[in-house]
């Protein structure tokens, strides 16, 4: 029908899915959006207008529902795993990154202290040549 030049009658592209303004969703609304879109055979695009939020919104939410069920939809953004979440290479990853904190600091912390005995010395030689 689209190579024949025909209109397509059950093609409705409501693009005002495709382009929604940010808002901020609850963990329950979320759900909500996902057990709707599974309800209407994963129609990711009228779901996303009865709920006004983006077409790619709606099929992010389910992908993660599919992947990790209940517990994806939760927003863990700027939250680290528990130490008992984590796996041995993520282990020794985390206690890497604080041996190179700390270490960084006692370069710092040990630059400063010569910084500090140079302009000590430099201040008593000063005073022990102009007296």
């Amino acid at each position: 029908m689209y190579n024949d030049h025909e209109e397509l009658k059950d093609y409705d592209p409501k693009g005002e899915v495709y382009i929604v303004k940010h808002r901020r969703t609850s963990y329950k609304e979320r759900l909500a959006v996902v057990q709707h879109c599974l309800k209407n055979k994963r129609s990711y695009k009228h779901t996303a207008e009865a709920y006004n939020v983006s077409y790619a919104q709606v099929h992010q939410w389910a992908r993660k529902y599919d992947e990790h069920g209940e517990e994806g939809l939760l927003d863990r953004r700027g939250r680290a795993k528990k130490e008992s979440q984590l796996s041995e290479s993520e282990k020794l990853e985390r206690e890497n990154k604080r041996l190179r904190r700390e270490n960084e600091r006692l370069i710092m912390e040990r630059d400063v202290l010569k910084k500090l005995q140079d302009v000590e010395r430099r201040r008593d030689s000063q005073k022990s040549g102009r007296k």
